[in-house]
């Protein structure tokens, strides 16, 4: 009810794999409530009306730490599972000055998260532990166990090894399936009438060695997340035998180096994030 004060603020479009984002600081700002920035993000992603990005990082003061990361989609909803938008806020933080040296402490969500600074352009996050889906399981790598799934679409026949990081991820090894039957492949997967697996998120890996794979991935309409389709990939040929446990895996123009480490189980990716344009931008407030 009645109206906003309006807000101006300076915006930074950054990327991760061609995964763009607005990153606004906050830091110094009064505490807005959730609907504001909610609204905000509504405001600010469309493409054609707005400043154009698939999700709003917000850097927010925190409770337990300095930091508090808070992203939302373009629909205004948060979401606390992804992992891009932390090469996006490592390299903002880095630049400004903010760290130093040292490494980045945050709260996202629920938990607490680190950004190891590697150097300017690349940084180190951790994706935590890799579990079955669905059963929950750990995942550790044993060259007798059986961890897919097997789906028929359109007459043929695909191993699926279903796995969850911080969404449940469905890995198919493709070999050189074009662009449009990777999509199809991805919306035929999602109509099957098995529910296992229209939960996941289909993931495609060719690996060209023990220590490098190439991804593809189609999210349709979902949240984009780059570093969990690498991740997962990576996971899935480490378990079926393909891979090392430590890979450079290439997708959309960018590589990830990642790490499942043992015996934590715990995985590791180093990416990197990119400046595209800054400016500023007047939020106006609108009536209820």
């Amino acid at each position: 009810m009645g109206r906003e004060a309006g807000i101006e603020f300076p915006f930074y479009k950054m990327h991760t794999a061609g995964n763009d984002f607005i990153l606004v600081n906050f830091l110094s700002l009064p505490l807005y409530p959730d609907p504001i920035l909610g609204r905000i993000a509504k405001r600010i992603c469309p493409r054609l009306r707005g400043i154009g990005g698939n999700g709003v990082i917000f850097l927010v003061p925190g409770e337990r730490e300095k930091i508090r990361l808070r992203t939302f989609n373009s629909q205004g909803m948060e979401y606390t599972n992804l992992f891009d938008p932390f090469f996006c806020v490592g390299k903002y933080l880095f630049n400004s000055g903010f760290s130093g040296n040292q490494d980045i402490n945050l709260e996202y969500g629920e938990r607490n998260s680190c950004i190891n600074i590697i150097d300017s352009s690349h940084f180190r996050i951790n994706l935590g532990i890799p579990r079955s889906f669905p059963s929950g399981r750990l995942l550790k790598e044993d060259p007798v166990g059986e961890y897919s799934l097997t789906a028929k679409i359109n007459g043929k026949t695909y191993s699926i090894t279903p796995l969850t990081l911080e969404y449940p991820i469905g890995v198919v090894f493709e070999t050189g399936e074009s662009r449009e039957t990777l999509k199809t492949l991805s919306r035929d997967l999602r109509r099957l009438e098995k529910p296992d697996l229209r939960a996941l998120q289909p993931v495609f890996i060719s690996p060209y060695s023990r220590e490098e794979i190439q991804v593809k991935v189609w999210f349709g309409k979902s949240n984009k997340d780059y570093t969990s389709a690498c991740a997962g990939a990576f996971v899935a040929s480490v378990v079926q035998g393909f891979t090392d446990r430590e890979v450079l895996a290439h997708c959309q123009g960018n590589s990830f180096f990642l790490q499942w480490t043992q015996p934590s189980n715990q995985l590791y990716c180093t990416g990197e994030a990119e400046y595209i344009y800054y400016g500023n931008y007047y939020y106006e407030s609108e009536e209820e």
